[in-house]
């Protein structure tokens, strides 16, 4: 609950080697702690209803401090849409004690959350309902020993573990969900649409291929229509340790302070994950053909294991009554045995003393893959070779199916940790009370993580009827046999991004002829964002199975985005009524977004049908039968750039003091419901609504304090 916040330190730039497994910044967020009043708060606005209560008390001179605080909070999306709310309950009690040189601080939370969308009564459809529940604990304990031994200062812990107990499911009327699909999650299985059954050829050889452990599974058609519902079971376990340790000394005229430390941290799951009933699977994927789900187990998942060892240096050095100072590291991170190494810098020089400072920094920072990327699933095919179920003309005795799984790992064993490579050089200035910051940043994502295309040729017979056997299933021989491709995603890390930019940071200070305070910021950011890998071309040629694969040169188009936003900040207030203002105003001159087109017009390789392959392609080649069916027509209209005209947006935030006890607060955000349509330059004729994703939206808290 954010009524529980204490402080909000927001790391940005190139941050300190002590934290790791982030791309950009960091967060902390720190708990009250200590003697506190008795505090209350009831916030409403549309969509959310919230009542939080806390108190810090001490327990004794020697006895410590204990906090306790809660809250219950009930949301809706859309008032219109009663059927669909969230619900959450936390609680929190946190231990703080300090013995001699001995601070230590402990909590544990409580976390009950409730997601429901109820069967729409109108919706006789679909039917859909889901729903997610969860129950947390998490118990933390940290602190400090502050050491007088030399240049040690002191030495920092935190252990930490949380646990999760958690339930989603999704249930629905499935339509046009007619599909090929198999029970077995074996591959090379061969299965009929009878438990164990075997099928044979006129020679008596036995097509299906039964594993032992899946002698009741078969192969089907799915209906059309049915009502299908997974649920999804999930334990999570994630467990942390960290110990830092500060030094600190003066070498000459230099005074060093020294950090060094490791950390240890491991997430997992021990629930059942994903499952259902294997005769109502959900709705397969259409964007894949023959693809097929399988229920997974996440206790079969292994845990997500990362170790990191980190030192730096941080020294000032007095020139001439200016001072420099630089903070110098590097951190090594082992993820799931794939390490990498990142090192970081600061520095700083007073120009003017206590007025003008030059800044500037290089560093890099990494962030593991997560479980979907280290242990993706499996990707699941059905093949069907012989079909004549349901047919009006066949007796049911005689009716036969038969499939073959193939199963395809779709891990990358090769796969990096993606880094953020930072550079930013920046100036800050002070003059009386008003402070002025600009800095200039660069930042190229590598590694960034993705789903990337990979593609197999299979062998595919097709079976007929060689002896019919009345009543009973008939004996199959071969059709034809035909190369097909199969396609799935695999983890990679062909992502990229190049972002740069100027921010700047007035701080205006306050008036008090006015009593108002003023705060000016913004940002021009220019950022490009491609994929390094191949696309391609997929298209079937008269329906025919057997296709090539065009195959476009990596990164060929790189979306551009160009972006000015300022932000004026006004807070005004009258003390002796308890009365605080703040109107905030927010502008975007500039938001363009184009795309740089490369080579997409023109195959530089294509995937074989015949062997799959990967060739180079001959350009000449572009109007052979074999591959012409594969280009696209490319729209002109692809280069043209879009570009928004500047818009505004207004937020408004009141709160009065009522008594010594008593706070009242409200809020608007795009009080103006600012909300102006911007007609596309490519397809003349289709808006897009800027500040969509922030309507008018307001709200009201009520806070009472009980000392």
């Amino acid at each position: 609950s954010t009524d529980n916040i204490e402080s909000i330190e927001i790391i940005r730039g190139i941050p300190s080697v002590e934290y790791g497994d982030l791309s950009s910044g960091a967060v902390i967020i720190r708990s009250k702690a200590g003697k506190e009043p008795l505090n209350i708060r009831i916030k409403t606005n549309p969509s959310i209803y919230q009542v939080s209560a806390g108190k810090g008390i001490i327990l004794g001179s020697k006895a410590g401090n204990l906090n306790v605080s809660g809250d219950y909070a009930y949301s809706i999306t859309e008032p219109t849409e009663s059927y669909t709310y969230y619900q959450r309950a936390t609680a929190k009690l946190l231990y703080t004690k300090l013995f001699k040189d001995w601070a230590t601080n402990t909590s544990f939370d409580f976390t009950l959350g409730k997601d429901t969308r109820e069967k729409n009564p109108d919706d006789q459809r679909s039917q859909l309902a889901s729903g997610a529940r969860e129950v947390g604990f998490r118990l933390n304990t940290n602190g400090t020993v502050t050491m007088d031994k030399g240049w040690l200062n002191n030495v920092k812990y935190t252990l930490s573990g949380n646990f999760s107990d958690k339930h989603s499911y999704r249930e629905e009327l499935l339509g046009n969900a007619f599909a090929a699909y198999s029970m077995s999650r074996t591959d090379g299985a061969v299965l009929s649409n009878k438990p164990g059954q075997k099928v044979y050829d006129a020679n008596g050889n036995e097509l299906t291929s039964i594993p032992s452990s899946e002698s009741s599974y078969y192969a089907t058609y799915l209906p059309n229509e049915y009502f299908s519902r997974y649920d999804i079971y999930g334990k999570e376990l994630n467990l942390f340790a960290k110990v830092n340790a500060t030094f600190s000394g003066k070498v000459g005229d230099t005074f060093n302070r020294i950090v060094t430390g490791i950390d240890f941290k491991s997430d997992g799951n021990l629930g059942d994950g994903k499952t259902y009933d294997l005769t109502t699977p959900p709705y397969r994927s259409v964007s894949s053909e023959n693809s097929s789900s399988r229920p997974r187990k996440y206790s079969d998942i292994p845990f997500v294991t990362q170790f990191g060892i980190y030192a730096e240096e941080n020294f000032t050095w007095m020139i001439n009554e200016r001072e420099l100072s630089v903070q110098a590291g590097a951190r090594f991170d082992n993820v799931a045995g794939k390490s990498i190494l990142t090192p970081r810098i600061n520095a700083s020089l007073d120009l003017v003393p206590e007025k003008l400072t030059l800044r500037g920094g290089h560093g890099v920072t990494a962030k593991a893959p997560t479980t979907l990327y280290l242990h993706p699933e499996n990707a699941y095919f059905d093949f069907v070779h012989f079909n004549n179920l349901n047919s009006s003309v066949v007796p049911v005795t005689e009716q036969l199916l038969i499939a073959t799984t193939r199963v395809y790992n779709t891990e990358n064993k090769d796969l990096k940790i993606a880094s953020n490579v930072k550079n930013e050089i920046g100036i800050d200035f002070k003059w009386k009370k008003m402070r002025f910051s600009v800095t200039g940043f660069n930042e190229k994502l590598k590694n960034g993580y993705s789903m990337s295309s990979i593609f197999k040729l299979i062998d595919y017979k097709e079976y007929q009827i060689a002896k019919a056997n009345p009543g009973s299933i008939p004996n199959l021989g071969e059709k034809s046999t035909s190369k097909i491709f199969v396609s799935y995603a695999s983890p990679s890390n062909s992502q990229r991004s190049d972002n740069r930019g100027l921010e700047f940071d007035f701080d205006l200070g306050r008036f008090k002829s006015i009593r108002t305070s003023f705060v000016l910021n913004g940002s021009y950011i220019r950022s490009t964002n491609w994929r390094d890998d191949y696309t391609y071309s997929t298209k079937k040629n008269l329906n025919n199975l057997e296709r090539n694969i065009g195959v476009y040169e990596p990164g060929n188009t790189r979306e551009e985005r160009e972006r000015f936003t300022t932000t004026l900040r006004a807070t005004h207030n009258i003390p002796s009524i308890g009365f605080v203002v703040t109107f905030t105003a927010q502008a975007n001159w500039v938001y363009k977004y184009w795309n740089n087109i490369g080579n997409d017009s023109m195959f530089v390789a294509y995937i074989s049908r015949q062997d799959g392959l990967m060739y180079d392609f001959d350009p000449s080649k572009k109007n052979d039968p074999e591959f012409s069916y594969l280009f696209d027509s490319k729209d002109p209209r692809r280069f043209i750039t879009e570009s928004w005209f500047p818009t505004f947006l207004f937020n408004l935030h009141l709160t009065k003091e009522i008594g010594n006890n008593l706070r009242a607060s409200f809020f608007a955000n795009n009080m103006f419901q600012s909300k102006p349509l911007y007609e596309s330059k490519r397809t003349p004729g289709s808006f897009t609504v800027i500040n969509s994703t922030v309507p008018l939206f307001f709200g009201f808290e009520l806070a009472l304090t009980i000392k």
